[in-house]
């Protein structure tokens, strides 16, 4: 795991020139940056998550989390939508890909930490 997500910066592979942390360019270690460190917890349902939270995508073919989105809206006639850059779309609905493409998701929300 990569302590901190800005720093300590190495060669995205695959990608010459592109320099980042793993912690930012890799599902899985973002997803353990965030709750090691107590950022956010992870919630399997839909129902707990708002705008702005992170959604992870499992990818049966490679059996891992292979990517993830920001939840754009939870309340349109699509149901969740999210941003992405991979194909660059903002408002894609959920039900594009899952549970078709990805079978599983999951959502890294925010720990409030304000008193």
């Amino acid at each position: 795991m990569t302590l901190t997500w800005h720093g300590g910066k190495t060669i995205w592979e695959g990608h010459p020139g592109v320099a980042n942390t793993n912690s930012w360019v890799s599902v899985p270690d973002f997803y353990d940056y965030m709750v090691n460190n107590e950022i956010a917890t992870v919630k399997w349902s839909s129902t707990e998550v708002n705008i702005g939270d992170v959604i992870q995508f499992w990818n049966p073919g490679d059996e891992a989390w292979t990517h993830a989105g920001i939840i754009t809206n939870l309340d349109t006639p699509y149901g969740i939508t999210y941003a992405g850059h991979t194909d660059d779309h903002f408002q894609r609905p959920l039900s594009d890909v899952y549970p078709d493409s990805y079978t599983e998701v999951r959502f890294l929300c925010p720990i409030d930490t304000i008193d």
